[in-house]
């Protein structure tokens, strides 16, 4: 029988976004590269792009993505929306749930 070692509160705590970001954090895995910015721009329509790139950089960040993608720390998505060149309305902090990839739309 499996135990539970963690508290509801421990538990939400650790798979969701952390409360900062360290701006070493956010240089190194906040920054697009060339082929980044390709694959986006080829295959994801510009209202999913700023979804997809806290994707993107997310993974290897933390190592998963949380589900919350709204949750993602402003100044990870305020730097992805500059380098993704996008408008006001696309770059806001609601923009970034839009559509998670891999998984449909809920309706």
């Amino acid at each position: 029988m499996p135990v539970r070692f963690l508290s509801d509160a421990e538990l939400a705590r650790l798979s969701s976004w952390p409360d900062e970001i360290a701006d070493d954090d956010l240089v190194i895995y906040f920054t697009l590269t060339g082929d980044d910015l390709g694959w986006l721009a080829s295959t994801v329509r510009v209202e999913n792009r700023l979804g997809a790139a806290v994707q993107l950089c997310t993974l290897p960040w933390l190592g998963w993505v949380p589900d919350d993608l709204d949750g993602c720390p402003a100044a990870a998505t305020r730097r992805l929306a500059d380098q993704l060149q996008l408008d006001d309305d696309l770059a806001s902090g609601a923009a970034v749930g839009v559509r998670r990839l891999g998984r449909p739309n809920p309706a």
